[in-house]
Order: structure tokens, then sequence, then C-alpha cells
């Protein structure tokens, strides 16, 4: 039935077929389709009025919380707009039932709007307890006419739903059997038609595969298709046996391609990338493949020259360029890897270089500062020693002072007992008195000589103890326990000038009685004993001035290795700061010569390294040049003023 007819009339029966029946179940669809929209609008229109009762309600009791003027406009508003969609949905019903329950919700309404005006009427009353039972009456109604009405409203929404069911079913069955019966004519022509098309299309497949064989290398020979049949299959071997010859040109110039892509992917796999593809394909998938090969290889050739760059860069000692990621490379892939690689290791040579530069200044610095402490320091011990040098030989003064004063305290002891000898024999002989008279003028002139070489001695004491306090406050530190031993030396010549004093009263006193006694007789015994007292207060006065003159001796002498122990520690510290100023000159050479190396370096923030470590360093000089202010205000010289006592020929310092 369908031999004679082209394939492309065979297939168009198929859509002539749907056409027919899409017109069929339109025609049944659209008569009862409206019917169903109608209801589906109603139930959703009555759905809505339940949504405006409730609001309707809310407004009731927003009204009953703050009784206002305005909120009893609000709920006339709204109630009004129910009545007046009440009555527009009336409208659209079309059972007798809901049109009649349309009118009962009506009137519920207005009732409960009577209610409305004595729920107004007790709220804005002044006097609650009048209205209180008519209130609370009407509320109790109020409530049953709001449930009532949202009950009819249900009953509505209920009553049409089912209409609405009973239409989609009735349009279920009528479009389910439309489709039976388009199915059944539609597998008919199907049958009819694909035992047609298959005889066409055995012919058809045994030719393309031959074709399909010398595609896929199976065979050398293609057979060319049957095209003696007038329907579009032997339209399609005529195109098939015009392109075969095409495709064999095109296949031997894609093998071609393929062969020098062999070989240029061996050398690139090599690592030659300066060959590419040139080989020409009349494929066009095969020539865009061979240009992004192309593009490949230069590209990647491109990368590497640049990282190439970058890493000779590094190898100059220039740091600065830094390798990027294309927007296209992979994520986590070899290349991203390596590029991380080669710029992690420009960060950790960048901040090396940077704790270097930054390590450098500063034992650069800190080597300047201590050479400076160290050229103070070994001035320092100099001048130390060369003090000390001069403490000792004023030391050696007061030691030949010092022993002087002991042996003419020797001498004066042993003019004290013979002093006591005399008087013991002018006691004896005391009725001799002009004899004893003379004899005790004689001693008491060497008394008088022996008090002024004491007075000279004490003196000179005194002279030598202020030189020692001179010395010892120029020493500084290491000079006060020096000090305090010559206080004590000067303490002691004070005490021999004064005891000398007493002396020469007393030797004056005896003058004067040793006068009178050559005029009263009588008197002469007990005047010796009186002088004989005083001769033994002098004696014991000399033994203590004795035994200063010794103490002062052994506190000089400690005084004399204390100073030699200082002069050799000082030539020790001397001699320590000279080797210290040696090696902070060594230190001062290698941090300049770091800092000079690190600096031919090229690399991001080594300028501003320098700068802040200048920075630092002009606030440490300007730190050490305050503090040094300091100390010189707090540095007073002292001077030492002497004060004059009762006796004109003494001064105590």
């Amino acid at each position: 039935m369908f031999k004679n007819l082209s394939t492309k009339t065979k297939l168009a029966l198929f859509p002539a077929i749907f056409i027919i029946a899409t017109i069929v179940t339109a025609i049944i669809y659209s008569s009862s389709i409206s019917f169903v929209q109608d209801r589906i609008k109603i139930s959703s229109q009555t759905t809505l009025l339940i949504d405006e009762l409730l609001k309707a309600r809310i407004t009731i009791y927003q009204f009953m919380l703050i009784p206002t003027p305005s909120g009893k406009d609000a709920i006339d508003k709204q109630w009004t707009k129910l009545i007046d969609e009440t009555l527009t949905l009336k409208e659209l019903f079309v059972s007798k039932e809901n049109k009649d329950l349309c009118d009962v919700v009506v009137k519920d309404i207005k009732d409960y709007l009577a209610g409305v005006e004595v729920l107004a009427k007790h709220s804005f009353a002044t006097n609650k307890d009048e209205t209180r039972a008519e209130f609370s009456e009407t509320m109790k109604n109020m409530i049953k006419i709001a449930q009532n009405i949202e009950k009819n409203y249900d009953g509505m929404n209920s009553r049409n739903a089912n209409i609405r069911d009973d239409a989609i079913i009735k349009l279920t069955t009528n479009l389910s059997l439309v489709a039976v019966f388009a199915i059944g004519i539609f597998i008919f022509i199907s049958i009819m038609i694909s035992n047609s098309i298959a005889g066409s299309l055995k012919n058809f497949k045994d030719g393309l595969l031959s074709f399909f064989n010398f595609l896929n290398r199976k065979s050398d020979d293609i057979t060319i298709l049957d095209a003696s049949s007038k329907d579009e299959f032997g339209d399609m071997a005529k195109l098939i046996n015009e392109n075969i010859d095409i495709v064999q040109d095109t296949i031997e110039k894609d093998n071609e391609l393929i062969d020098e892509a062999k070989k240029v992917m061996m050398r690139v796999r090599n690592g030659w990338y300066s060959q590419t593809i040139d080989k020409s394909t009349p494929n066009a998938s095969l020539e865009e493949f061979k240009n992004e090969l192309n593009e490949m290889i230069i590209h990647t050739k491109d990368r590497f020259q640049h990282i190439n760059e970058v890493l000779a860069s590094y190898s100059a000692y220039d740091y600065r360029p830094v390798l990027k990621l294309g927007d296209e490379d992979e994520e986590g892939g070899v290349l991203e890897k390596m590029i991380n690689g080669i710029n992690a290791l420009q960060v950790a040579v960048v901040s090396m270089l940077k704790d270097s530069l930054a390590n450098g200044i500063k034992l650069e610095n800190s080597s300047k500062a201590l050479i400076d402490n160290v050229h103070t320091l070994n001035q320092s011990s100099n001048e130390a020693a060369a003090s000390l040098e001069e403490t000792a030989a004023a030391l050696e003064e007061i030691t030949s002072t010092v022993t002087s004063n002991s042996n003419n305290v020797i001498q004066m002891s042993g003019y004290s007992n013979e002093v006591s000898n005399s008087a013991k024999k002018g006691q004896e002989m005391a009725r001799n008195t002009a004899v004893a008279m003379d004899e005790i003028t004689n001693q008491v002139t060497n008394i008088n000589e022996a008090i002024a070489v004491i007075d000279q001695i004490a003196f000179q004491t005194n002279i030598l103890s202020l030189n020692a306090a001179v010395e010892a406050a120029t020493a500084g530190e290491a000079g006060k326990g020096f000090a305090v031993v010559a206080q004590e030396v000067r303490n002691l010549a004070t005490r021999s000038a004064e005891a000398a004093k007493e002396i020469k009263n007393i030797v004056e006193m005896a003058t004067s009685k040793a006068q009178e006694g050559k005029n009263i007789s009588d008197l002469m015994i007990k005047d010796y004993e009186e002088l004989l007292t005083n001769i033994e207060k002098s004696s014991q006065m000399i033994n203590e001035i004795s035994n200063a003159s010794k103490e002062q001796q052994a506190g000089i002498s400690q005084i004399n290795d204390t100073v030699t122990m200082l002069d050799q520690k000082t030539q020790q510290n001397a001699i320590i700061a000279s080797k210290t100023q040696d090696i902070a000159n060594e230190t001062d050479n290698i941090s300049k010569h770091i800092v000079e190396d690190v600096l031919e370096k090229r690399f991001l923030g080594k300028d501003k390294i320098v700068e802040e470590s200048r920075r630092n360093l002009n606030r440490e000089e300007k730190v050490i040049i305050k503090n040094e202010t300091k100390k010189t205000e707090k540095f007073v010289t002292k001077k030492i003023e002497a004060t004059k006592s009762k006796d004109d020929e003494w001064e105590s310092f």
C-alpha cells in the first residue's frame, strides 16, 4: 500500500494523525475546561473570603484592645467590604443552594455589625457597668454569628469543589476515549510504514557497512552503494558515492598529518619546543586539533622561557621578579606546583636576605656603640692608673710623716718619764726650793720644746690628711675606703693638737707655780704634787698619741696595699679594654661586610629595612645624648672648705 510513496510522504502521516488527534482533544478539552476554571476561581474566591473574615474579626479584637473611633471605622470598612465580595461571589455561583447561602451570610454580617455598634457603645461608655450585661450577651451572639459565617463559607467551598471534581472526572473520561482511539490508529499506520522503511534501510545499511569498514580500517576497499531506487534512500546513496572519493582523500591527508604529529610530539617529549606541525588536512576538527597542539607547544615554550628568565634574574641576585599563574592554569596541577615552589623559594630567599640585612645593620650599630664604649673604658682605665700613681706618691709622703711622728712621740715619752722623775726628785728636795725650782724651770723649757715639736707634727699630719682626702675624692668610688682612713688620721691629728695644747697649759701653770714657789716655800710640796699629777696625765696622753701614731702607720700601710692592688687591677682592665677594642673593630668590619654583601642584592623591602634601621639608630643616639646630658647635670664638683677652730693656729678640713 506504501510502496509507491516516498519516505517523506510516509513520515508525514505521523504528524497528520497527531494533528487530527490533537484537534479533537482540544475541542473536547476547551468545552469542559472553562467550566472547571470557573469552579476553581470560585473556590479561590471563597478561600479569600474566609481570609477576609479572619481579618475582619482581627479588627474587632484590635478595637477591643484599643477602642478608638478610627478602629470603629476600620471595622465598618472591613465588614462592608466582606458584604460586597460575598454579593460578587453570589453572581458567580450556578447552584441555588450556594446563592441562598450567600444571602444568609450577608444577613449574618449585618447582624454582626449591629453587635459591633453595641460593642462600640460599651467601649466608649464612661460607666461600663451599665452596659456590661448587654455587652456580654452581644459578644456571645457575635461569636455564634462569626462561626455560622465561617461555616457557610466552608459549605459554599465544599459544594463548589464537588461540582469542580465532577467536571474534571467527565473531562478525563472523554480525553481517555479520544486517546485510545488515536493510539490504535497510530499503531496500525506505524506498523505499515515501519515495514516499508525497514526494507529500504536494510539495503542502505549494507552499503554503509562497507563504507564504515573502510573508515575503521577493517577493509581497504569501498563498495559503491546501490542507487537504483527512486526514493530518498536512493538519493542518499548517490550523495554518499560522491563523497566517498572526498573522504578517501581526506583520510590520506589525515594520516600524513598524524604521522608528522607523532614525530613532533616525540621531540617535544624530549624537550624540543622549537618544532611545530606543518601538514594540513581538510578535516576541520583535526586541523583545529593541530592548531591547538601548535599553540600548546608555543605557549609551553613561552612559559618555560619566562620561568628561565626569572631564575636567571635570581642567579644574578635580583629577587624582585615573581612568577604568576595564568587564569586557565590547572588548579593543583604540575605547572602550578612548580610556579608555587619557585615563588616559595623566592619568598624564603628574600626573607633570609631581609633577616640578614636587619641583623647586619643591628650588628653594625652595636659594634659602633661597642667601639665607643671600649674607647671610653680604655681612656677611663688610663686615667684611673694615673690617679692611682699620684695617690701612691702622696701615700709615701704620708707614711714618711707618720714614721717621723712616731719617733717624735717616742722621744716625747722619754721626756715625759724624765719630767716625772724630776718631779719626784723635786718632791724629795722640797726643801731645796731654789735648786729644785731651777731644775723645774729647765725641765719646763724642755717640755715647751717637745710641745712645739708635737704641735708641728700635728699640724703637718693634718695637712697630709687633707691631701689624702682630696686624692680619695679624685679616685671616686675606688677611693671611698681611703677617704675614711684619711678622716681618721685627721681626727688623730686634731686630738694630738688638743693634747699638746693641754700640756702647754699645764706646763705654763707649772712655770707659774715654780715662780711662785720661789717666794712661797710652804706651798712647794703641794704644787709638786699637782705637778706630778699633771705629768702623769701628760704621760697618758703621750701614750695615747703614740698608740694613735701606730694605728695611723698601720692604716696607711693597708691603704698602700689597697692602692697597689687597685693599680694592678687597673692595668689589667686597661689590657682587657685594649683587647676588647680589637675584637669590637673586627666585629664592626664583619658587620659592614655583611651589610654591603646584602645591599648588593636586589629584593623588595630592602630600602624599607635600611630606612627603619636608620630611624632606630637616630632614636638610640638621641637617647644616649640625653642620658649623658643628665649625667653631666647631676655631677657637681664638691669643694672642701676649711673650718677654723677657736685656736687660730689650727684648721679642721
